[in-house]
């Protein structure tokens, strides 16, 4: 353990006082804009006796590092610290892949650019993911906003270049129009003149000062960037982005490819130790545009907001989707003066530990080091049992994020993103490892208020674990049903969308019964074969439609689906029928409502499952919780329901851990809102072929699947998050975080009255939900085995109020559909959007629910009295409206 010597930044941009003042030095009237530990060649952290940081790893990489990050990142301190204070704002930029990182550098080398040139873009080959921790108010720009709000927002401006913009994005309303429209201001050959950006930057200013902004925090934005860099493109394009602020303590990851410009405030930054940095505008430096626009993301996504999560009882710990590093943050609140109990420190491995408040003693086996606010110490992987006791309030700690390594001293191997770190100290008697704190501050210094729910009298975690999976196996089929000529005449009656078809027509027939839905699939000309997989696929789900249905549940409407061949497809077939006579049977045929076109071949009864699922969805809707999901009944592990986006590797991770027990379903997951109880919709299981790369279903039978009746409700719910070649790793999710990641993969919520409550109350019963990052399906099974302790939070369904007209001068909430409020602020469902309201906007929003409709000054009053006085009040209180404003959660008359 030994001490590090930050290296100071004397960026432009850089405050002149804040990083003087967190170091104890005097401000010399030059800006200070980052101090670095770290390891990174360009400017390594000093070691006591001259020797740099990097030297010393290099010297003896296995004993500083480890044997698992030593061969991870090929002898190399993984990531880089800093201080950042920016008092204006940074440049316009975004980070490269790694892959694109090195194929660049190595080009650079090979056309003889120097490191220090002036004309290189690659400082280095790897990537630079980034994630900021804020310690003051930090504002920022981050990410592309959707075409439709960016349009929104350019509408009324009235200058050319925005109209302009604006034509591009509603005309093409995708991610192709927005990269057009961020071309036609940074690319080299479009780059507009500085006069058409001054007049983009009046026409802001105007409309704000005649409150007529749809968005008075860009409008502001704009005119600040204007004052630091006056004509710069970059000052227009803030109008596509998205604003960003964090309070202090609150995180943001910014990953490779998203453009983003940090604005003002002190944060502590973690990044991949690089230095590539490819900037779009903003900056005096070096720009190169179209380099950039190669490596820029233009999708439309929200800023990604990294929830602390809580270690012990004085840590808590910030994961990044990456495994170059974590961050945890160490709270003490002994005395100024006295060093009182000591508190483990989370985790392992190398690592950078930083005082950021009053005075820490941090103690391993290889001594003792006092640590006021700026200090540092590097922790090698050999000494890795650091406690600290403190007259402090925070340090800081960050390591990378690997899985355990074979040389842990004292049998403590190396965490991985959310494992439980070993040597993780017992919580006190009575108390349950994991559970969130019961109180939460909002913004503004006050307390917030304690919700609580009643337990459920089963208990929470042990009950899951305690009860059997609640499943029945089906038999398999003794023979394949054969798909039924259906020639029975039936008689009409309107409206029934079983009796549609004429008195005569040969057709092949397969009667399904799903979730107590009849369901006929008739298969017309050229579909012989589609027929004949299909009454395979679907064996045990076949129905008899003369039979009894022996539904426990009541009986939801009969539909029918007719699937038809192209006419080229079913020329032959059709040539048949009308030589036998049946030709007048094809006109009612083709004009079915119902008719679905469907090509012949490998991928046909793919399609097939698909439009089943998407016609069982429609049926359900609004009184079903539909979440796109796998479930399986495992024997050890009780009811596991997999959720995740198309390509998260559902299917896989259902087959394998169905094959252990009872499959339910690899795509659609049935749940009723009032039982929990979850129906069986085992559908084929669709993989992914390796001789075509589509997707083609396979019957259960061949996969060594049992299809299971349906379960009791769910053991384990699972966020899946694949990605190549990443460790394993498995955490638990706040519940806010949780929910926001159910709605975004359901069918139509808001439709299922108090559907949000009733996930919360699944979530509960689970232990809260896991996040699970993997690279290959059999991993799951060894991660679920050993999952984190369960996490309690409590919440409260809390009326939404009705729809109101605000009178001029006044704001009311917008129309909802649900909402929670959480242990850290409220949880809110509209029609097609979510989102959770913490500080601030959760406090304005329950006091405009509670009101009906408030002025801004009484609405002011009211939030003072809460959370007490703050002498920036009404500014930030205007801020925080005009957010949930633009956001659409509050309405201004």
């Amino acid at each position: 353990m030994q001490e590090l010597d930050g290296r100071i930044q004397h960026y432009a941009w850089g405050s002149a006082t804040a990083i003087p003042q967190f170091l104890g030095r005097d401000a010399d009237g030059a800006p200070w804009a980052e101090v670095w530990y770290g390891a990174h060649p360009l400017a390594p952290s000093q070691l006591p006796g001259g020797l740099s940081l990097d030297s010393a790893i290099a010297a003896d990489p296995r004993r500083t590092l480890g044997d698992g990050v030593a061969r991870a990142f090929e002898d190399r301190l993984p990531y880089l610290l800093k201080i950042i204070a920016p008092e204006r704002p940074l440049s316009l930029q975004v980070h490269p892949t790694r892959e694109h990182a090195a194929e660049s550098f190595a080009a650079e080398n090979a056309a003889g650019l120097a490191l220090d040139s002036p004309h290189r873009n690659y400082r280095d080959d790897n990537h630079k993911p980034e994630m900021l921790v804020a310690l003051t108010r930090f504002t920022a720009l981050c990410g592309f906003r959707t075409p439709r709000r960016a349009a929104a927002i350019l509408e009324g401006l009235g200058t050319d270049l925005t109209d302009r913009l604006h034509s591009l994005l509603v005309r093409n309303p995708t991610a192709h129009g927005m990269r057009a429209a961020f071309r036609t201001l940074v690319s080299s050959s479009m780059r507009p003149p500085a006069r058409a950006v001054e007049e983009v930057v009046a026409a802001c200013r105007a409309r704000h000062e005649a409150g007529a902004s749809p968005s008075p925090r860009i409008d502001r934005t704009v005119s600040l960037l204007a004052e630091h860099h006056p004509g710069d493109p970059g000052v227009a394009a803030a109008l596509l982005l998205n604003p960003v602020t964090l309070q202090p303590g609150e995180a943001m990851f910014v990953p490779a490819g998203a453009l983003h410009a940090y604005l003002h405030g002190v944060g502590v930054e973690i990044m991949a130790a690089s230095d590539n940095v490819l900037r779009a505008g903003l900056t005096p430096k070096r720009v190169d545009a179209d380099e950039m626009l190669q490596c820029v993301s233009v999708a439309a996504a929200p800023p990604l907001r990294v929830a602390p999560e809580r270690q012990n009882a004085t840590s808590v710990a910030y994961y990044a989707p990456v495994d170059d590093f974590e961050l945890s943050m160490t709270t003490l609140e002994d005395p100024p003066g006295v060093f009182g109990r000591r508190h483990a420190v989370p985790g392992s491995g190398p690592r950078i530990v930083l005082g950021l408040e009053g005075e820490v003693l941090l103690e391993t086996d290889a001594g003792r080091h006092v640590l006021p606010a700026g200090r540092a110490v590097f922790v090698p992987t050999a000494r890795c049992a650091p406690a600290v006791a403190g007259a402090s309030r925070r340090r800081a700690s960050r390591e990378p994020a690997l899985p355990p390594a074979a040389d842990g001293p004292r049998g403590r191997g190396r965490r991985g993103v959310g494992r439980r770190p070993a040597g993780r100290p017992d919580p006190p008697p009575g108390r349950r490892r994991g559970t969130a704190a019961g109180r939460a501050r909002r913004a503004g210094g006050g307390p917030g208020r304690r919700r609580r729910r009643r337990p459920d009298a089963r208990g929470g975690r042990g009950h899951a674990r305690g009860r059997r999976a609640g499943h029945q196996r089906l038999p398999r089929p003794a023979r394949r049903p054969r798909p039924r000529r259906d020639r029975r005449r039936r008689p009409t009656r309107p409206g029934d969308p079983m009796t549609a078809a004429p008195a005569e027509i040969d057709l092949h027939t397969l009667h399904l019964r799903i979730a107590g839905l009849g369901i006929q699939l008739d298969f017309g000309p050229g579909h012989d074969a589609l027929a004949a997989e299909a009454a395979h696929l679907w064996a045990h789900l076949a129905a008899d439609p003369t039979a009894e249905t022996g539904s426990a549940g009541p009986e939801l409407a009969s539909t029918r689906r007719t699937y038809l061949a192209p006419p080229a497809d079913a020329r032959a077939e059709v040539a048949r029928w009308v030589a036998t006579g049946r030709g007048d049977a094809l006109g009612p045929l083709l004009t079915r409502p119902d008719a679905v076109i469907l090509a012949p071949g490998p991928g046909a009864a793919y399609a097939l499952s698909g439009d089943v699922t998407r016609e069982i969805i429609g049926r359900l809707l609004g009184t079903r919780i539909l979440l796109h999901a796998g479930a399986v009944a495992h024997p050890q592990l009780g009811v596991v329901a997999l959720v995740g986006a198309s390509g998260a590797g559902k299917s896989t991770a259902t087959l394998t851990l169905g094959r252990e027990g009872a499959y339910l379903t690899d795509e659609l997951a049935i749940i009723d809102p009032g039982s929990r109880a979850v129906t069986a919709y085992a559908k084929p299981v669709s993989r992914i072929s390796a001789a075509s790369g589509r997707k083609q279903d396979h019957a259960l039978d061949t996969l060594g699947l049992e299809p299971a009746r349906g379960a009791e409700g769910i053991d384990v719910l699972v966020l899946l998050d694949r990605v190549e070649d990443a460790s394993p790793a498995l955490v638990r999710v706040p519940l806010a975080e949780a929910l926001l990641a159910l709605v975004e993969q359901s069918s139509s919520l808001w439709e299922v009255p108090h559907g949000l409550a009733a996930l919360a109350e699944i979530l509960g019963r689970t232990g809260g939900a896991l996040r699970a990052r993997y690279a290959e399906a059999a991993q799951l099974a060894a991660l679920l085995a050993d999952a984190p302790p369960a996490r309690e939070e409590a919440w409260e369904e809390i009326p939404v109020p009705g729809p109101v007209e605000p009178a001029e001068g006044t704001l009311v909430p917008a129309p909802l559909a649900q909402a929670l409020a959480v242990e850290d602020g409220l949880v809110l469902l509209a029609e097609g959007r979510a989102t959770h309201l913490v500080g601030l906007g959760a406090v304005i929003w329950e006091e405009l629910g509670a009101a009906g409709s408030l002025g801004i000054e009484e609405l002011e009053q009211r939030v003072v009295a809460f959370a007490g006085p703050h002498p920036d009040s009404s500014a930030m209180l205007a801020a925080a409206v005009d957010t949930l404003v633009e956001e659409g959660w509050v309405r201004r008359g």
